[in-house]
């Protein structure tokens, strides 16, 4: 033992140092260690944080659509201002869905205005007192139109499920549907 101290007291001078190092070294690698696992933390919170803006995103589209249905069956037709909402509440549905969503928009949006137009042919029929043929047809237009976007309405929640559920996120790889 006194022999290990005489040999301590003589190279202290560069032990001391050595060891230093070497516990510094291990604290550098046990820091790196815990950056990584708190860089790997961020950027999952990112990745979930990321996943419920476009989830609220996809959702108030979703919704809007909901609400513009069961106002136009209410209503029974579509006012300027209403397609005017209806398009700036969908704008940005190729973005958030991509092309198969976005032409179904796109698609219920001519049901709307071939349905306004009907509309309005039929209120001027009805203030001239107009009951030709042509009335006719365009009555039964009117009527297959309400129908469609009824039933366009009634299929809506199969389309978009996929994009407004989170059963394609997986926590562990990170990854949300495209």
């Amino acid at each position: 033992m006194e022999a290990i101290l005489s040999w301590l007291a003589k190279n202290l001078n560069w032990v001391v140092p050595m060891v230093i190092t070497a516990v510094f070294s291990a604290l550098n690698i046990r820091l790196a260690v815990i950056n990584r696992n708190v860089a790997e933390n961020q950027v999952k919170l990112q990745n979930d944080s990321f996943c419920y803006q476009l989830f609220e995103r996809r959702m108030a589209i979703y919704t809007s659509i909901k609400e513009n249905i069961s106002t136009i069956m209410t209503d029974g037709t579509a006012s300027i201002p209403f397609m005017n909402k209806y398009l700036q509440d969908t704008r940005d549905a190729l973005f958030l869905f991509g092309d198969e969503i976005a032409g179904k928009i796109d698609q219920l949006y001519k049901m709307i205005v071939e349905l306004r137009t009907v509309s309005v042919k039929l209120e001027h029929d009805a203030k001239t007192g107009n009951t030709s043929p042509a009335h006719d047809k365009l009555c039964e237009r009117e009527c297959e139109l309400l129908k469609q976007i009824s039933n366009f309405g009634s299929h809506l929640r199969e389309d978009f499920s996929p994009y407004i559920s989170f059963g394609d996120y997986r926590i562990g790889q990170r990854a949300v549907r495209e």
